[in-house]
């Protein structure tokens, strides 16, 4: 199959002598476009190793030229180009996936013997990584990039210290979730109020329950905040309306 040079198609977009040079001698596998998205996928055979920035500095002036909302370069090397030294590219890429990594693989060991890479976390991290499935990601991306089948397992320091300064961060970057709000099941009017175990009421119903089918004094609040606001109903509930209070079904 005849490959295009990429350098002969790309190389007037690239006006940086830098990004000429990485990629010097590079050869197109395949091109596509998706005319809808103005959108396209460059699968590209690299002669060395690139880094993932550089890699990106190219799709960005491609897209730049040509006009498109996205270009992507997917990089091919030989299996045996594969070395330790990759992996800090491959942890990028598994970031740029979205996966969960946070700065669990920051100063990590990488240890290759044929196959099977064992990856040393100094910051813990091990249940989330395997959880969101990182491990199966990286063996994804290895034999995509390199046509190579691995394993990979986590070892080293897998839980995570509190002590540590990553954690801090880690806890600081989760979103801040107010606890929700939990009405004990009320006892309806005309069947009487159960007997059972005597519940801790944490907080109170201020308002006015007079219309609604409860005995008085039978709500209390488990967890949360008191609830002040007497229930909308239903059918005059609208975009205007703001936060409410409503009971039921």
């Amino acid at each position: 199959m005849h490959r295009k040079d990429f350098l002969e198609l790309f190389g007037a977009y690239l006006d940086v002598q830098e990004l000429s040079s990485c990629a010097q001698g590079a050869q197109i596998l395949s091109i596509t476009y998706e005319q809808e998205h103005a959108a396209m996928e460059i699968t590209t055979v690299f002669p060395s190793l690139l880094e993932k920035e550089k890699l990106g500095q190219l799709e960005r002036k491609i897209s730049s030229a040509l006009g498109l909302s996205s270009v992507r370069i997917f990089p091919k090397y030989r299996p045996d180009q594969l070395s330790e030294g990759y992996f800090s590219e491959i942890f990028q890429e598994l970031k740029n996936r979205n996966k969960i990594v946070n700065g669990f693989l920051e100063d990590a060991s990488i240890t290759l013997e044929g196959d099977s890479v064992i990856i040393g976390l100094s910051h813990g991290g091990y249940e989330i990584l395997t959880q969101h499935g990182c491990d199966r990601e990286i063996e994804a991306i290895v034999r995509e990039e390199f046509s190579k089948n691995i394993s990979v397992s986590f070892d080293g320091v897998r839980a995570l210290d509190p002590n540590e300064e990553i954690y801090q961060e880690i806890l600081s970057s989760a979103p801040k979730m107010e606890p929700p709000v939990i009405v004990s099941t009320p006892v309806s009017k005309g069947n009487g109020a159960k007997k059972g175990r005597k519940e801790t009421k944490i907080g109170k119903i201020s308002f006015d329950i007079s219309d609604l089918p409860f005995e008085p004094d039978s709500l209390s609040v488990l967890t949360g905040r008191p609830i002040k606001d007497k229930p909308t109903p239903l059918n005059q509930i609208n975009e205007m309306s703001g936060r409410i209070v409503v009971w039921g079904d």
